[in-house]
C-alpha cells in the first residue's frame, strides 16, 4: 500500500496523530449511551477494547509483518479502521454533544 518504508512511517504517524483525540471523545459517547449511573462502567468497557488491541492485534499484526509482509499488516489494519468507521456511522445514534456537560 506504500511504496517506501518513509511513507509508511509518515502514515503511521499522521494516524496516530488523533489518538488522543479518539479517547477523550470516546469518553464522551460512552458516557452518553450508558444508563444513569453506568456511565463509568461504559468508559471502562471502551478502554477495555485497548488493551484486548495490545493483547490480540499487536501478536497478529506482528506475525503478519513477519510471515508475509509489512505492508499486508497495514492494509489489514486499513480495512478495519475503514469498516470500524462504517460501523459507527450505521450504529451510533446521533448524539448532541455540545449541549451537555458531563462531569
Amino acid at each position: 500500500m506504500s511504496p517506501t518504508h518513509f511513507t509508511m512511517q509518515l502514515s503511521r504517524f499522521m494516524s496516530g496523530l488523533p489518538h488522543g483525540a479518539f479517547f477523550g471523545v470516546g469518553s464522551v459517547v460512552a458516557a452518553r449511551l450508558a444508563p444513569k449511573g453506568k456511565e463509568a462502567q461504559a468508559i471502562s468497557i471502551m478502554f477495555t477494547g485497548m488493551t484486548i488491541a495490545n493483547l490480540a492485534g499487536v501478536p497478529l499484526g506482528t506475525y503478519i509483518g513477519h510471515h508475509y509482509s509489512w505492508r499486508i499488516t497495514y492494509g489489514v489494519i486499513s480495512v478495519l479502521g475503514l469498516l470500524t468507521f462504517l460501523m459507527i456511522y450505521l450504529w451510533l445514534p446521533k448524539l448532541n454533544l455540545l449541549n451537555k456537560t458531563i462531569l
